[in-house]
């Protein structure tokens, strides 16, 4: 499946998400921010093999690597999607639908 991953998440108002990471300095939301960031969050990591953290590592990159739609395998987008729960609820939500190509 192709997903664009510089995609921009939004406020419910409908204005680009933006975050400050350090004074003065501010980073735009993208898919490819939300979701690098759950997979390398990911719940239980104490509990995952050195395989599965390596897998995410390569996907987390891959995706921030990614400089429009890329293509995504059906097991990488359920990776994904699982990790997502980690994020807030406003991100999940938009990250899963512009995954599916909802959003």
């Amino acid at each position: 499946m192709k997903v664009n991953f510089t995609k921009q998440l939004k406020d419910l108002s409908g204005n680009p998400i933006v975050e400050q990471y350090e004074e003065g300095k501010k980073n735009n939301v993208t898919l490819a921010f939300v979701c690098s960031a759950a997979l390398l969050q990911g719940g239980e990591q104490e509990k995952m093999s050195w395989e599965e953290k390596l897998q995410r590592y390569e996907l987390a990159s891959k995706i921030r690597q990614a400089k429009g739609a890329i293509d995504v395998p059906a097991e990488d987008v359920t990776i994904i999607k699982k990790s997502l729960a980690v994020m807030p609820i406003l991100y999940c939500g938009q990250a899963v639908k512009m995954i599916e190509g909802n959003g």
